[in-house]
Parts: C-alpha cells; sequence; structure tokens
C-alpha cells in the first residue's frame, strides 16, 4: 500500500481503501483472482499513489495485482476527499464517473459473481 501526504493522512488513506474494498465489484474481482491465480508470489491488493492536492480532490485507488516486480492494474477508482464518495476513474481518458454510470456501463462484467 502507499501512503499519500504522510502519517497524518493515514487513517484517510485507510478509508479511502475500505469504501473501495467494500464495493461488491471488488470483493467479487478478488475472489475471482485467488481462484485464478495460482502463484502464491502475486497477491490481490488495493493501492493508493496519489491523494488530493490542488488540481485533484480525490484519492486516486488502484485495485489489481501485485507481485514481487510491478503492481498490474485492473481497476481504478477516485475516493472524493470531501465525502468518500467512490466513483470510477479511466486513467487513459483522465474521467471520472460515478459508480452507476460504471455498472451500466457493462465494464464490471467480466469478474461479477456468476
Amino acid at each position: 500500500m502507499t501512503k499519500v501526504g504522510g502519517a497524518d493522512s493515514d487513517r484517510y488513506v485507510d478509508s479511502a481503501m475500505s469504501v473501495v474494498w467494500d464495493l461488491p465489484e471488488v470483493k467479487n474481482l478478488s475472489r475471482w483472482f485467488y481462484k485464478q491465480q495460482p502463484d502464491t508470489s502475486h497477491h490481490f491488493a488495493l493501492d493508493v499513489p496519489d491523494g488530493p492536492h490542488k488540481d485533484f480532490n480525490y484519492y486516486w485507488v488502484r485495485v489489481g495485482e501485485d507481485t514481487p516486480d510491478h503492481f498490474g492494474t485492473y481497476e481504478n477508482f477516485c475516493v472524493s476527499s470531501k465525502d468518500f464518495t467512490v466513483y470510477h476513474y479511466n486513467e487513459s481518458g483522465d474521467s471520472v464517473i460515478t459508480i452507476d454510470q460504471w455498472r451500466k456501463s457493462g465494464k464490471d462484467k467480466w469478474y461479477k459473481k456468476k
């Protein structure tokens, strides 16, 4: 886990990660990951590479695979620093949409619980 902004912000980073972890899609992705992953050196993880600053009022939470040599991102989320609302973050398009919009788009379907 990456800490953003020093020791005083640890509880906010942990809270941002917690609200993302509480998404059913993230829990389903974790279950899917461990069913597919025989390598015990790879772990399902949440990472916070960036926190709120002047031009970005969110905690950026990446969900993915933590390996000994890199972090492979499966999904990106943004958590509002004001009210801890979770949004889906499209890194390549640099856009933020609501979780409901993301769900309606079908982008989460590949790891929904069957």
